[in-house]
């Protein structure tokens, strides 16, 4: 990394001296790294010691209800606050349009922000984040990355951690696309990891790395407006953040996520949207810094909850805030200081410097103060009375007597509006200034490789999309199967060749001692399963022709091949499938591996597209080889029956799971005698 660094910094001087004509200032790294808070023990035990005892509650409820600018002050220079605010004043003398193009034009990483294949500036700032902080945030390193996700929109590379346990993580925005949701499963690759995200619309765009199956959202359950096309669930309403609550505990076995991302999109609650600087485009010219914070207070308070109530032990969270230098904001940094092992504020580079928005990055939750915490928010939350504001969690007083804290906070929120100022002063400037665009083309070739991100223009990513629509089964099929092998070969040997020869073994070694090995497709109910980008199609052994399932779109992940028995009730409301073998998993091609290690990887599959919050429409499971024997096949169809895997068991598949057998042996029926032997 320090070569890098140095090399970076031989070969793009220009850069450097770009930017400085842009915005009066250097940049000496591409990423700076985060300065840490680390609380004091014996603060943590004063703290929760008070929050016992609840004796702040009757100071609070006599202070003021309302916030002032005034109080900004306290946590930040005042005479910086003061030029800033002069400065909004006469930006509002411009033309929007002309704003709107220097706030873009301005930031040197803004190129990177255009990236069609992550779909929202969040994804790229949670990218920024990360490897700043040497992959805290995922738990990776360079030479895995690199592996999983060559550095292209192509290749899918190589599963290197298809044995780890499932990465958890969850997601809080109003809107209905995961932001985050992008770059976590783009970092773990192929279906390392499961999201938990409040709400999705069907018709919502995804980043074509990115396959539906593996998010689960608690959008079918939660409150729904008279129209479901309006359908909205606010993430941080006290119900829904309940619900929200309940739907990650229950799909991770209790244990929390390992990783939970907060944000805030720039819309009011009365629907107004707000400028980038603080200003909004229904209301008086300048609206201050403790004004704006009341209108996001519910989402700075349930990003905390969140984090204590999902996040499970010695797990992370980033919380998003569009200012720290109000009572409200400084009071949930402080508590969020005493629940992790460390936090840290922090502005990516990639985050428009003209704007105040700021991260919390916090690593290592602590059960105990986390519990501790969440319960006396949720006590301040009901204490207050309807049509006012919770503008106070904590008296001022004790943030200004933790020495450390106070020193931290007024520092990092001195250094970001100066950083602010120097942006915003820069302003008129940057109107005629041409050679921003040159900075974007240089930035662009020297920050992809540093935050290791494939890159595609709109364009691109509109051919890459319809190419993937375009694919059929068979294409897919064509792609994955080996060279040697004729997919319409493999399609007729699904009912035919491996029937006669499973036959022949059956007879021939029934009485002996050996296990015997019998093709899980064995029969005419077994098919070939293909997931494509427009849902599901198999093969029917019984019908000889390919059939399509394109309303189920979020079952499977497209590139995925398997056999399977697969049923559609009554009225095709509900789709069962049974996984009999798996060859390949949204591009990792497994078909050369043992056949357990290949149930092994369907299992994982099954548990990361599993949809709790969801309806139920879709059921998948894997084989229980181990009680084939059982044979009993019931009248009727039901979650126990299908849980058990009772309505599929049949002699049939009385499989050797320590074969070697490839994916495609097992279907072709080829070699299959000397395998046995």
């Amino acid at each position: 990394l320090l070569q890098y660094r140095n090399t970076w910094l031989l070969k793009n001087n220009s850069l450097i001296n770009s930017h400085s004509t842009i915005m009066a200032d250097s940049v000496p790294e591409v990423e700076g790294s985060p300065l840490w808070l680390i609380a004091s023990e014996e603060s943590r035990e004063c703290l929760l010691l008070a929050l016992e005892r609840n004796e702040w509650r009757p100071e609070i409820e006599r202070m003021r209800p309302e916030p002032s600018l005034a109080e900004e002050r306290l946590w930040c220079d005042a005479n910086l606050l003061e030029r800033i605010v002069e400065i909004k004043k006469e930006m509002n003398s411009h033309e929007g349009n002309d704003l709107d193009g220097v706030r873009k034009g301005g930031n040197p990483h803004e190129a990177l922000l255009e990236n069609r294949l992550m779909l929202g500036r969040y994804s790229m700032l949670l990218a920024s984040i990360d490897r700043a902080t040497h992959f805290l945030l995922t738990g990776e390193n360079i030479d895995d990355v690199v592996m999983k996700r060559p550095l292209d929109t192509r290749p899918r590379g190589k599963n290197i951690h298809r044995d780890a346990d499932i990465f958890y993580f969850a997601e809080s925005q109003t809107l209905p696309v995961p932001f985050a949701s992008q770059y976590i499963w783009l970092r773990k690759g192929f279906y390392n990891a499961k999201c938990f995200c409040p709400q999705f619309s069907p018709t919502s765009p995804l980043s074509a790395l990115v396959s539906h199956s593996f998010l689960d959202t608690m959008r079918r359950v939660a409150h729904k407006k008279q129209e479901e096309q309006n359908e909205s669930c606010n993430p941080y309403d006290p119900l829904m953040r309940e619900t929200f609550t309940e739907l990650i505990q229950r799909g991770t076995g209790g244990q929390g996520v390992h990783l939970y991302t907060g944000f805030i999109h720039n819309v009011t609650p009365w629907g107004e949207k707000q400028g980038e600087e603080g200003t909004s485009t229904h209301s008086p010219p300048l609206v201050t810094r403790a004004a704006k914070e009341v209108m996001f207070r519910d989402s700075y308070l349930g990003q905390l909850l969140y984090a204590t109530g999902v996040v499970r032990n010695g797990g992370r969270a980033v919380i998003h805030f569009l200012d720290t230098n109000t009572s409200l904001s400084m009071a949930v940094l402080y508590l969020a200081h005493i629940v992790f092992d460390r936090v840290a504020i922090y502005k990516p580079r990639t985050s428009r410097p003209g704007n105040t928005e700021r991260f919390l990055i916090c690593d290592g939750l602590r059960p105990k103060e986390a519990k501790a915490v969440k319960k006396y928010i949720e006590e301040s939350l009901e204490k207050v009375r309807q049509g006012e504001y919770l503008v106070r969690l904590l008296p001022d007083r004790i943030m200004d007597e933790d020495g450390n804290f106070i020193e931290y906070a007024r520092e990092t929120n001195n250094k970001l509006a100066e950083r602010q100022f120097r942006f915003l002063s820069s302003c008129v400037r940057m109107l005629k200034d041409e050679e921003r665009e040159k900075v974007h083309e240089d930035c662009l070739e020297t920050c992809l490789p540093y935050y290791l991100i494939p890159y595609a223009t709109r364009d691109e990513m509109v051919n890459y999309r319809e190419e993937m629509k375009s694919r059929s089964a068979m294409d897919i099929l064509s792609f994955w199967i080996p060279h040697q092998l004729n997919p319409a070969d493999l399609l007729l040997s699904l009912c035919s060749k491996n029937e006669a020869i499973n036959s022949q073994i059956l007879k021939k070694k029934v009485e002996s001692e050996g296990r015997l090995l019998v093709t899980p497709c064995a029969d005419l109910s077994s098919t070939l399963i293909v997931g494509t980008n427009n849902g599901l199609d198999f093969w029917s052994g019984k019908w000889k022709k390919w059939m399509g399932l394109s309303r189920f779109t979020t079952i499977l992940p497209p590139d995925s091949v398997l056999i399977g028995d697969i049923i559609e009730t009554a009225g095709g409301s509900t789709l069962i499938v049974r996984i009999l073998d798996v060859g390949v998993i949204f591009g990792d091609d497994i078909s050369n591996l043992p056949f357990k290690k290949r149930l092994r990887a369907a299992e994982k599959l099954v548990e990361a597209t599993r949809k709790d919050g969801a309806r139920q429409d879709v059921i998948i499971s894997v084989a229980k080889y181990e009680e084939v024997d059982r044979g009993f096949r019931p009248n009727s169809i039901s979650d126990r029956v299908v849980e058990d895997d009772i309505y599929f068991m049949k002699k049939r598949i009385f499989v050797v799971k320590e074969s070697n057998a490839s994916f495609y042996n097992m279907a072709c029926g080829e070699n299959i005698w000397e395998i046995y032997e």
